[in-house]
């Protein structure tokens, strides 16, 4: 077997944080909400259709430019598409309401590997040269 050399290794993370407002933008992560979007109300699913159960957590973004809540999941891809730079999932808020969601990956200089733009329904969101990596979509 081979041993890595962890000061060398890369550190591969998949990392999602989405935020989400009405067209007035408000914050419907909050729960104070009236049209607030629960967490366990969340179903995520691979393109084969099975249901991933995964850890979601949640978080205010304080940056500028989202300042609300955000839902994030730090491995969202497996590590066969961690490999293929890419995953694909169907992320249902509800019963009735689901976005496809695409994560590109990339190293960085730092050997870290991590989410560098997002598709959300074919369109996309970049998040470098971003303060901060949550993308916000409007419901």
């Amino acid at each position: 077997s081979c041993s890595n050399d962890d000061s060398t290794a890369a550190v591969m993370a998949s990392n999602v944080a989405i935020s989400l407002i009405d067209s007035q933008g408000n914050d419907l992560l909050n729960e104070n909400h009236p049209n607030h979007y629960p967490k366990d109300s969340i179903k995520i699913y691979n393109m084969n259709g099975h249901l991933i159960n995964y850890a979601i957590g949640k978080g205010k973004d304080e940056t500028p430019e989202i300042n609300a809540f955000a839902y994030f999941i730090s491995q969202f891809c497996n590590d066969a598409e961690i490999e293929n730079r890419y995953c694909k999932r169907l992320w249902y808020w509800n019963s009735s309401e689901v976005d496809t969601i695409e994560i590109y990956l990339k190293e960085f200089d730092d050997n870290l590997l991590n989410t560098y733009k997002y598709k959300v329904n074919g369109v996309e969101y970049t998040l470098e040269g971003r303060s901060s990596n949550t993308i916000q979509l409007i419901k």
